[in-house]
């Protein structure tokens, strides 16, 4: 067809080749962090990320690219190609497709995309987010990739990662989040004190430790503010009136009878300690969600899930003029 752009020329064919080395490194934390991308797999999550202005490269199986689902996406990306997008479109063998898969059974597809700007998560979670999900060390990835997913179904502006949570960027967040990350800015920040970064080297990084400032009157200093860990961005985040909302499964009220009027972010602690001792000395009011069963305790994904519904109900009722004057 005139005009159509293709794949580039030959097929990848060996997990040695340079190129797919230096992809595959993109699994690991380190190299994501060092290179400023991540790589996701399966029609669903690639067909979602060519709607991200960092898309930089689709990788598909050459036997697999003429069949569908994959066909659609190559068509797709040939488009968007064609249209003037810089987005590389490699055909794989089937070594290579292996080296790259971090799931049993590879579905044949891959993406290449840059990390989000950290200063533009920042701001848009920090200074414009109503409704803000904070994860305060979750560690299992899959809950925390859940809790993400459930974030943007009912209607979080922002998600800021707390030190000692899962990577939000790694293989198994990104598939339980099914999405989610091309949906909501996401902020990870470094733990207070490290010297550490979750951006690469030479970026301005908000969510690295670089020490909180006194005064909040610069965006400068509110990117240098959330520097220091998750202590110094529920500060941030108090500072420009949000209210701090941190879950508690016995020193907290019943998350149906609060009622936010105004912006407010949720704190979600660790599966096996809960919320931390600074996030709670931080936070204006404590929830929980009542229980009539015997079950002890709620998973931190199921638990944080269901305050999200509520509080996102809330909110949506508020705005919709629903709640007022309740």
């Amino acid at each position: 067809m005139a005009g159509r752009s293709r794949p580039e020329a030959a097929v990848i064919a060996s997990p040695h080749n340079p190129r797919i080395q230096a992809w595959a490194r993109l699994k690991m934390p380190r190299e994501r962090r060092r290179s400023g991308r991540f790589l996701v797999e399966g029609p669903h999550l690639v067909a979602e990320a060519l709607h991200d202005p960092g898309l930089e490269a689709v990788l598909v199986a050459a036997d697999r690219a003429e069949a569908p689902p994959l066909r659609s996406i190559v068509e797709a990306v040939e488009a968007l190609r064609a249209a003037g997008r810089p987005i590389s479109l490699v055909r794989l063998g089937a070594a290579a497709v292996r080296r790259l898969a971090e799931t049993e059974t590879p579905q044949g597809i891959f993406a290449v995309v840059r990390l989000p700007s950290p200063e533009g998560a920042w701001s848009a979670i920090v200074d414009r987010a109503p409704f803000i999900l904070v994860l305060d060390g979750v560690s299992d990835p899959g809950n925390v990739g859940t809790l993400l997913r459930s974030a943007d179904a009912f209607g979080a502006g922002g998600v800021i990662v707390g030190p000692g949570s899962a990577d939000p960027w790694s293989g198994k967040v990104l598939r339980s989040a099914q999405g989610a990350h091309f949906h909501l800015p996401i902020c990870t920040l470094a733990p207070e004190g490290s010297g550490g970064s979750a951006y690469p080297a030479g970026a301005e990084d908000p969510c690295g430790a670089v020490g909180l400032s006194e005064a909040d009157t610069s965006e400068a200093t509110s990117v240098r503010a959330a520097a220091s860990g998750l202590t110094a961005a529920l500060e941030a985040l108090r500072r420009r009136g949000v209210q701090i909302l941190a879950t508690h499964p016995r020193d907290g009220i019943d998350i149906e009878a609060v009622r936010p009027a105004g912006r407010f972010a949720l704190v979600i602690g660790n599966e096996a300690r809960g919320v931390s001792p600074a996030a709670l000395r931080l936070s204006d009011q404590n929830v929980r969600i009542m229980q009539w069963g015997r079950a002890e305790s709620l998973n931190a994904a199921v638990a944080g899930s269901i305050l999200l519904y509520v509080l996102g109900r809330h909110r949506a009722r508020f705005l919709s003029g629903e709640g007022m004057g309740r």
